[in-house]
């Protein structure tokens, strides 16, 4: 099972890093690729087993399903649910590290399967695409 990990430092607190990282309908806010999210049905966003329909900026959509969701770790898991990517059984997990009084770490691991003529597409995809784009977005919107 292919697996990637990112992650970088962020000049906030890590309870307000997890505030904007922990927000499971909250992509579009500091996402620049993902124009919207809704919660399927309705329901409360953070619950585990919330569904959220992803507008792509570029069009398509992506629908991933809350699997976990913890304040006190700082940490959200999600699957996607429905993809145009090659990929299958995607899971990412999302964490906030403290790192002192003023300064955290945002970490994100992808992992999936996939058949094996893509598989080393779909790591550098994500290793040197996804993660670094979502990572450095996070810390933008921290910044600014």
């Amino acid at each position: 099972m292919p697996s990637v990990t990112g992650s970088i430092s962020v000049a906030a607190p890590a309870d307000v890093a997890w505030a904007m990282i922990g927000e499971f309908n909250g992509l579009p806010d500091w996402l620049p690729f993902i124009a919207s999210s809704e919660i399927e049905g309705g329901g409360p966003p953070n619950e585990v087993g919330a569904v959220r329909r992803l507008g792509l900026a570029e069009g398509g959509e992506v629908r991933e399903s809350l699997l976990e969701r913890s304040d006190a770790e700082r940490l959200l898991r999600y699957d996607i649910v429905e993809t145009d990517l090659p990929v299958r059984d995607y899971v990412g997990t999302a964490r906030v590290i403290p790192d002192g009084d003023d300064r955290s770490t945002i970490e994100w691991t992808s992992s999936w399967e996939n058949d094996p003529e893509v598989e080393q597409e779909m790591i550098e995809l994500f290793r040197d695409t996804f993660l670094p784009a979502g990572l450095a977005a996070a810390k933008a919107k921290l910044a600014g």
